[in-house]
C-alpha cells in the first residue's frame, strides 16, 4: 500500500497574442488610422510613435456600427498566466497482478488570458459601467486580450490495473470531475471536445464578466474507459495436427471501450441585441430565463435534447438576459472499438500477425451538441430543429479526417505485419535468440522459441 501527494506551480506563455497586435491599424497593409486616435485609445500610446506606412494615407472612420478599424490590445503590464496543480492518491495490490489507486486531482488556474470588447459603437451599448469609458468612433470594435480569467477543476479518480497475467491483463478508469471557469478559450474556435462552438470567448456583457462564471466548455462530470487484452486459451490444446495447430493457436481479443456524460452548451438569443458590434452574437449574448418553466421538457431521445421555448425570452435592446452560461447539457459519447488478432511463427526467428480492428463496432451515432440549433431564432424560423443536433461529434470538431475521428461511423481496419526477431551478442560469443519483451510470443512452437 501506498501513499503520494504533489502540488506544483507551473506558468504558461502569452507571447502569441502580443504578437497578434501585427495585425492592427498601422501596421495592417490594406487600412490605417491616424496615430491621434490610437493614441487616444490605447493609454500610454506615444503620438510620435513612427508610422511604417507612410506611403499609404490615412483613412479615419467615423462609422460606428460598420466601420472596419477594429483593433486589438494588451495590457503594457500583461502578467504571465500560471496554475497551481495538486493531487493525493492512495494505492493497494489487491492480489499479486492486480493493484487499485484511488485518488483526488485538482487544479486552479490564475491570471488567465480572455478578450473583452471594451470599444461598444453609439448610441447602443451595454448598461453604464466603468469599462464604457474607453470609447471611439475610428474604431468599430477594440478587443482587450486580459490575464484577468480564472478557472479551477476538482476531480475523484479511479484505476484498475491487472497486469497480464494467465493470458489476461485490462486497466479501467472512472473519472467523477467538475470544471468551473469564466472562459473556457481565448480565441474563436472553442476548446469543446463535443463542438467547437459550444460557447463564445468573449463575455456577454462586458461590463459583467463574472457573470460567466460557469461550467467550462469541455466539462465533463462523469468519464469511464476501459481497456483490455485476452490471449484466447487455446495454445493448451493437445492432440492436434501441424496444419490445424498454426490455424487454432495464436488468438487474441483487444478492445476499449469509452463512454462519457454531455458536456455543456449555452442557449443564445441568436442576434446582436445588446448592440454591442460583438463579432460572435450568435453564441455570446444569451436570453432572460423565464422563472418557473423547465429548460427541456422530457428526457433526451436521439439528437433532440427538447428544449422548452417557453422557458427563454430575449432581453430588450440594449440590454442581456439573466441565463447562465454553459447551462445545458450535449448528447452523451459511448463508442465500442474492438479487435482480433492471429499470431503464427515462421521458422524459428519470424512472428507474423494479422489483424482486424473494429473502430465503433455498433455503428453508434455520437451527436456534438446542438450549438446551430440552440438559438432563439431558430424558434421562430424552425421551432422543430430548437435544441436538435445537425452533426455527429466527429464532424462537428475540426479533424483532418472526421471517418477516423472518435464518434465517426464504423471503420474496420486490417492489417498484416511480420516481426523478425535476430541475437544480439558480444563478439567472439555464440548467439542465441533474445528474450523479447512482447507479450503474446508464441508459448509453444519451434525449438528455438522454446528457449525464450
Amino acid at each position: 500500500m501506498a501513499l503520494r501527494g504533489g502540488f506544483g506551480v507551473y506558468h504558461d506563455q502569452a507571447t502569441l497574442v502580443a504578437g497578434n497586435l501585427a495585425s492592427n491599424p498601422l501596421f495592417n497593409l490594406t487600412t490605417t488610422v491616424p496615430v491621434l486616435a490610437l493614441a487616444a485609445v490605447v493609454p500610454g500610446f506615444s503620438p510620435n510613435y513612427p508610422n511604417f506606412l507612410p506611403f499609404l494615407p490615412p483613412v479615419p472612420m467615423f462609422t460606428p456600427l460598420f466601420g472596419n478599424g477594429s483593433a486589438g490590445m494588451v495590457p503594457r503590464n500583461l502578467r504571465t498566466p500560471y496554475t497551481y496543480q495538486y493531487g493525493l492518491n492512495w494505492q493497494a495490490e489487491l492480489n499479486g497482478q492486480t493493484v487499485l489507486q484511488v485518488g483526488y486531482v485538482g487544479t486552479r488556474g490564475v491570471k488567465l488570458l480572455r478578450g473583452r470588447i471594451i470599444n461598444f459603437p453609439l448610441p447602443f451599448g451595454p448598461i453604464p459601467g466603468p469599462v464604457t469609458g474607453i470609447t471611439d468612433r475610428n474604431f468599430s470594435v477594440i478587443l482587450l486580450n486580459e490575464p484577468a480569467s480564472s478557472s479551477s477543476y476538482n476531480s475523484l479518480q479511479a484505476t484498475l490495473h491487472r497486469r497480464f497475467h494467465r493470458g489476461l491483463s485490462f486497466l479501467a478508469n472512472y473519472t467523477w470531475s467538475h470544471s468551473l471557469d469564466d472562459a473556457s478559450t481565448l480565441g474563436l474556435i472553442g476548446t469543446s471536445i463535443n463542438g467547437t462552438r459550444a460557447a463564445s470567448p468573449f463575455p456577454s456583457n462586458p461590463n459583467d464578466p463574472a457573470a460567466e462564471r460557469g461550467n467550462s466548455n469541455f466539462d465533463v462530470r462523469h468519464a469511464f474507459t476501459i481497456s483490455y487484452a485476452w490471449d484466447l486459451p487455446l495454445d493448451h490444446l493437445r492432440g492436434l495436427d501441424r496444419v490445424s495447430e498454426k490455424f487454432v493457436k495464436g488468438w487474441s481479443i483487444e478492445g476499449i471501450t469509452n463512454a462519457r456524460s454531455g458536456q455543456p452548451f449555452t442557449v443564445a438569443v441568436g442576434f446582436d441585441a445588446a448592440g454591442l458590434g460583438d463579432p460572435t452574437p450568435f453564441f455570446s449574448q444569451r436570453p432572460n430565463l423565464v422563472p418557473g418553466q423547465p429548460l427541456a421538457l422530457g428526457d433526451r431521445q436521439g439528437p433532440q435534447i427538447q428544449l422548452n421555448p417557453a422557458a427563454f425570452l430575449p432581453p430588450a435592446p440594449g440590454r442581456f438576459g439573466n441565463l447562465g452560461r454553459n447551462t445545458l447539457r450535449g448528447p452523451n459519447f459511448l463508442q465500442f472499438d474492438f479487435g482480433i488478432a492471429k499470431r503464427t511463427p515462421i521458422g524459428e526467428r519470424v512472428v507474423s500477425e494479422f489483424r482486424v480492428e473494429f473502430f465503433n463496432l455498433f455503428n453508434h451515432p455520437n451527436f456534438a451538441s446542438p450549438s446551430e440549433n440552440a438559438l432563439l431564432t431558430t424558434v421562430f424560423t424552425s421551432p422543430a430543429s430548437f435544441g436538435r443536433s445537425i452533426q455527429t461529434l466527429s464532424t462537428a470538431n475540426p479533424t483532418p479526417s472526421p471517418i477516423f475521428a472518435a464518434g465517426g461511423p464504423r471503420n474496420i481496419q486490417f492489417a498484416l505485419k511480420f516481426r523478425f526477431y535476430f541475437p544480439l551478442t558480444p563478439a567472439g560469443q555464440r548467439g542465441q535468440p533474445l528474450k523479447q519483451p512482447e507479450r503474446r510470443l508464441p508459448r509453444r512452437g519451434s525449438p528455438a522459441l522454446q528457449n525464450l
